[in-house]
Formats: C-alpha cells, structure tokens, sequence
C-alpha cells in the first residue's frame, strides 16, 4: 500500500490544490455542467462554486479529493484550447500528489 492508497476503499485519497484563475474556475464550472454524473461530482461542483464567491484577485486554489479530481480529468473531453490546458493542469496537479496512484 503506498501513501495515496486509503486503507479503506471508501475513504478519501486526500486532497488536491490546483491553483486557477478566475477564467479558469468559470470554464471548469461550464465543462462540470456537460460531464456525466460521476463519483465525486458534486463535491467538485461545490468547491468550484466556493472558490467563485470568493472573488479572489489573483488565482484561487481549488481543493477537492484525489479521487474524485482524476475520475473529473478524465471525462474532460479537450475540444478546445482551454479545456485542453484544464485537462493538463489537472493532471499535472494529479501527478504531483502523486504520480503512482492519482489516475486510479
């Protein structure tokens, strides 16, 4: 078992921060609204939402669990260049928690 593995299946991988501009989170939350109902959505929704009210100047760290990150990255589907780069960055983020075990 490594670090990212709970010991039990039903508990949290821990968190991730992805740090996103305001431009960012608004594309986040328009791709969440057209992916398929997943684990871990509207965990995601939420914290996107939180992070939005927050209006912060400079970029915003958005915090959700590993888990439900990687099955969200996945369903990004890159039809353009900003869901593109959001896919990556949220990969990336992925990878550094780390890179054995965040995709699942």
């Amino acid at each position: 078992m490594t670090a990212a593995e709970p010991e039990d299946p039903g508990t949290a991988w821990g968190v991730v921060r992805v740090e996103l501009t305001r431009t960012e989170l608004i594309a986040l939350q328009e791709t969440i609204d057209w992916t398929p109902v997943f684990e871990g959505r509207t965990e995601i929704r939420d914290a996107i939402r939180e992070v939005l009210r927050a209006h912060e100047p400079r970029p915003s760290p958005l915090c959700v669990d590993a888990r439900s990150l990687a099955a969200f990255a996945h369903w990004i589907v890159p039809v353009d260049v900003p869901t593109t780069l959001l896919r990556a960055k949220l990969e990336h983020a992925l990878q550094r928690t780390d890179p054995d075990d965040a995709r699942g």
